[in-house]
């Protein structure tokens, strides 16, 4: 029998991402909630420095349910106007026998939401990668099994799974020891990869602003 799971996939004004695949539709709501404070705050942190505290914005999250799709938003207060990120929810099938699946960062796409580097193994069939998740703002680290049968869970080690879990990257180095290397070269460039992929892009007020300018 196949498995209910609900996809979370966030999506700005150019595209679109999978970020998530949870077994329970409550655990996805709460997951782009989380997602949109963290998006939220930024937004923040953004006016305060360029336009000082007397012209920073406020921002709320806002959560729209209906019967087949949830939205999470961002609504900068008192204009009520969106932010151009929102998550999404999407009820599916898993195929997987009716296992139930959880998050799991993806491989890198280009866009600034994630980084993932393979490191070498101490353990022959085992495969050890790590990275910077930026929607749930950790680092992370997963050990999985290469020859793993099609209805076992192939990981091994899985840290990182949960928002601000892993906040330094070498606190992956001691429960990665048994398995892998993480070297200071790749520390390195996690540290690297997060400064990259943290959200640069504007916040609602310096867009208003920049359009202001624009039609000036």
């Amino acid at each position: 029998m196949l498995a209910i799971v609900y996809v979370l996939v966030e999506t700005d004004d150019r595209s679109g991402l999978v970020i998530g695949v949870f077994a329970d539709r409550g655990m996805a709501i709460d997951a782009a909630r989380s997602w949109a404070l963290h998006r939220a705050r930024r937004c923040r942190e953004t006016d305060l420095k360029t336009f000082g505290a007397s012209g920073a914005g406020t921002y709320e999250v806002v959560v729209d349910v209906c019967d087949a799709r949830t939205r999470v938003s961002v609504l900068l207060c008192p204009s009520g106007e969106r932010d151009d990120c929102a998550w999404h929810d999407r009820r599916t099938t898993d195929p997987r026998r009716g296992r139930a699946t959880r998050h799991v960062p993806a491989t890198a796409t280009g866009k600034r939401d994630m980084s993932r580097h393979t490191i070498p193994s101490l353990v022959h069939g085992l495969t050890a990668v790590v990275g910077w998740d930026n929607p749930l703002h950790t680092y992370f680290a997963q050990v999985s099994r290469d020859d793993a049968a099609q209805d076992e869970d192939p990981l091994v080690l899985w840290l990182g799974a949960e928002p601000n879990q892993v906040l330094y990257p070498q606190d992956l180095i001691a429960p990665l020891a048994p398995y892998a290397i993480l070297g200071d070269d790749t520390i390195a460039q996690l540290r690297a990869d997060r400064a990259a992929c943290l959200d640069r892009s504007p916040s609602i007020l310096q867009r208003a602003n920049r359009n202001f300018v624009k039609r000036a």
